[in-house]
């Protein structure tokens, strides 16, 4: 049984250690889904495959977050039970108030001890053997989206108390996202849904696609992103520049690669989980940014926090208030520390000022195409520039970096930069370009592939698999959101 359980657990993950993420070897994810594929008729067999492999993967990467999966997911759907048949309302809100505080409670403590208090007891964590385990704040949104749907009476609570934990460890999306809505999970899991052979080969191409974005584009940026992070002040304004910028690439190839990986896995497995981006570096607003970047948690803020607080309902003022705070949470969600909070605020503020400032950008005359390019150049540096405090490893190196930026960078050192370092320059500047290619050119390059002899999709396999061993690095990085 032991050497069984070892067996699924290489399947389902990368060797090396819990911040090696799913997917980490293909022969085994596939031979896992050689398993699926042969008891994804039969529903109950199929999904507690899955949901073994999902809890397998919790006690592997933090066997507290496999306690608290289990523990808080039973509670509350026990709680959702009563909701949907108590006609108590006290009591009802009573019930929903509690699961709140639990799941809250228990994330905001791992937060807060993973956060502030280490920053001013150093060796706080050592000393209490903390970890923040991995995971916890997207279980946290499905849990309380869960029983908020429930509350509200959207939707019904889950029949099986093991379709709702199987929702809640769904293995592709446990640790990075994307967020999933109880409404659209609930029914899959529920009902049995099968993978077409479209839906197959549509997913092979999203977790290739995902892996060249990770392995290729994302960690060959961090290489020299994560000097100059470390040490800004060690470095010219020029050097500074570049690494910030390519950061904001590393970034979006890492996450956007992983939820390609999640979805395109789901899609193999049979399950539709939605889309989180949408070339975001294109958006002409920090509104429109929101809107493709991130989408499942950007549109999650906005249905659990900004909406219950009022939304835009109340008035103008109230509307600024309730966007700095939603923004203000999406900060602190990512880590409980002040640079955090920074980013937060600040892309609050800024959406704020956006909003009143939005008439800039409309229009119809010949200046229209002037004011949004100049509204895109507006919001991609300010995205830029507030990865600083994203990413910054403490205030003192957050100000070093925008110092050097603000004060020392000069065209003129492009040219020994470019020369230093001529391939880091060249992915990047390539980065760039994909983000702005039409969006035909990779719809044709999907559809060809999926429709293209299966000799054909082999070969194509086989070659990205050899890009990533001849370009991956011997010690794979952590997905970035995966600490989240």
């Amino acid at each position: 049984m032991k050497e069984a359980v070892h067996d699924i657990w290489q399947i389902l993950s990368a060797t090396g250690g819990q911040d090696r993420m799913l997917f980490g070897s293909c022969a085994m994810l596939c031979l896992f889904l050689a398993v699926y594929a042969c008891i994804k008729d039969r529903r109950q067999i199929r999904n507690l495959w899955l949901l073994a492999a999902g809890l397998i993967i919790c006690l592997k990467a933090n066997g507290i977050l496999l306690a608290a999966i289990i523990a808080l997911s039973l509670s509350d759907w026990l709680l959702s039970l009563f909701m949907a048949k108590t006609g108590h309302v006290a009591m009802r809100k009573a019930a929903y108030i509690y699961s709140l505080l639990c799941n809250i409670g228990m994330v905001a403590w791992f937060k807060s001890t993973t956060g502030f208090t280490a920053q001013f007891m150093p060796g706080y964590d050592a000393a209490a053997g903390i970890a923040l385990p991995l995971g916890i704040s997207f279980y946290l949104f499905h849990s309380v989206g869960y029983m908020t749907d429930v509350y509200k009476r959207r939707m019904a609570p889950a029949g099986r108390w093991t379709d709702y934990l199987l929702y809640l460890s769904f293995f592709p999306a446990i640790f990075a996202g994307p967020v999933m809505r109880a409404g659209r999970m609930l029914p899959q899991i529920a009902s049995g849904t099968k993978a077409t052979e479209a839906n197959v080969f549509a997913g092979l191409w999203l977790v290739m696609l995902g892996l060249v974005k990770k392995m290729v584009f994302a960690d060959y940026l961090a290489q020299f992103n994560n000097q100059v992070f470390a040490a800004p002040a060690h470095y010219s304004g020029m050097e500074n520049t570049a690494a910030l910028a390519g950061y904001g690439m590393q970034i979006y190839f890492d996450f956007s690669g992983y939820s390609d990986i999640a979805i395109g896995v789901a899609m193999m497995l049979g399950f539709d989980i939605g889309v989180n981006f949408d070339h975001p570096y294109r958006a002409t607003s920090l509104t429109r940014f929101w809107h493709k970047w991130h989408i499942s948690l950007s549109t999650w803020m906005r249905d659990y926090i900004y909406i219950p607080l009022g939304g835009n309902r109340h008035g103008s003022l109230r509307t600024k208030a309730n966007l700095l705070l939603t923004m203000i949470v999406a900060g602190v969600w990512h880590g409980f520390t002040p640079l955090f909070l920074l980013w937060g605020a600040g892309h609050g503020i800024a959406l704020i000022v956006q909003k009143q400032a939005s008439a800039f950008a409309r229009g119809t005359d010949r200046l229209a195409k002037t004011r949004r390019f100049l509204s895109w150049a507006a919001t991609f540096a300010f995205v830029t520039l507030m990865w600083i405090p994203f990413r910054s490893e403490s205030a003192e190196s957050a100000a070093a970096m925008a110092g050097s930026i603000l004060s020392g960078f000069t065209l003129s050192d492009m040219a020994a930069f470019v020369s230093a370092r001529p391939a880091w320059c060249l992915l990047l500047a390539l980065s760039f370009a994909l983000q702005f290619m039409p969006d035909r050119f990779m719809q044709t390059a999907k559809r060809s592939f999926t429709e293209a002899p299966l000799i054909i999709k082999i070969i194509i396999a086989i070659a990205v698999t050899q890009l990533l061993l001849q370009s991956g690095d011997a010690d794979i990085s952590p997905f970035i959101y995966s600490g989240f």
